[in-house]
């Protein structure tokens, strides 16, 4: 719901045949939708997995200019989270969409040389060009 000038976005991502996801075939859900405007908040939610599984969101783009994030990560998620990690769209990330991925580890760490248990994309879309400024 927008709010002023901003929105909050929330990206859910569930684990398979959780009883608890909205549609067994959308591993990644979006809260209104995956349109972001500059200036909007993203929140991420890990849902569905054990305490001790972490998953570790990372943006293609990142690295550069078109960067759909102030702060283009990687960040890491944890289903019980008390304080959920967000993030603000860029005032210059590009207009399209930005994919991203999430690995996510359900294995002690000391078993590090394995592939991720699972793994997911998804993908964020800018709907409106950048700003010369940043919204208020």
């Amino acid at each position: 719901m927008r709010c002023g000038t901003m929105a909050i976005i929330t990206v859910t991502i569930w684990k398979e045949h959780c009883p608890d996801a909205p549609s067994p075939q959308a591993p990644i859900t979006y809260h209104p939708s995956p349109d972001v405007k500059h200036g909007d908040k993203v929140v991420f939610l890990l849902r569905g997995y054990k305490a001790d599984t972490v998953a570790t969101v990372t943006f293609p783009d990142a690295a550069t200019s078109r960067a759909c994030f102030t702060d283009p990560g990687p960040f890491e998620l944890k289903p019980f989270s008390l304080v959920p990690p967000h993030r603000t769209v860029s005032p210059h990330a590009s207009k399209g969409l930005h994919t991203f991925e999430v690995s996510i580890e359900t294995r002690p760490p000391q078993d590090a040389h394995s592939p991720p248990a699972d793994r997911k994309n998804g993908g964020i879309d800018v709907s409106s060009d950048p700003r010369g400024e940043v919204r208020p």
